[in-house]
């Protein structure tokens, strides 16, 4: 199954480190990327990912990249989409858990990071709606 993904970070360089790691996934499908928060948020709401990468420690503070597009998120969408949260340091990842974001990478994160947290969404998935589902009619 193809997860459908946007990156939201203000760091061009970073974009493209988080696209390089996620290329060595073929359930993962770039659909786009934004460099601020309004952007972002459009892509989100035309595209409705399955994952989103959102940057909350940004370059450069304009782009107003946070936790608060979460909330924004709930205004609209009934399914939110699974957030992956990156930046420089730790510093925001107990706030960032308040928010139930799928995982929390502090950057430059690796493949085997990506590779743990997709095994853990997919896993999800199955649970949420296993496909091998049957019912059982019982007859008297």
């Amino acid at each position: 199954m193809k997860h459908h993904y946007i990156v939201i970070d203000d760091d061009y360089n970073s974009v493209v480190k988080t696209r390089s790691v996620a290329a060595g996934f073929q359930n993962l499908h770039f659909v786009a990327s934004a460099a601020n928060y309004d952007d972002g948020l459009d892509l989100i709401l035309e595209h409705q990912p399955d994952i989103v990468f959102l940057e909350i420690s940004p370059a450069k503070a304009h782009s107003k990249l946070s936790l608060h597009l979460i909330s924004e998120l709930h205004r609209y969408l009934k399914k939110i989409p699974k957030i992956i949260v990156t930046s420089k340091d730790n510093e925001l990842a107990i706030e960032a858990l308040r928010y139930e974001v799928l995982d929390y990478f502090v950057k430059p994160f690796q493949a085997k990071d990506l590779r743990r947290t997709l095994l853990r969404f997919e896993k999800s998935l199955d649970v949420a709606q296993p496909e091998n589902a049957v019912a059982h009619i019982v007859t008297e």
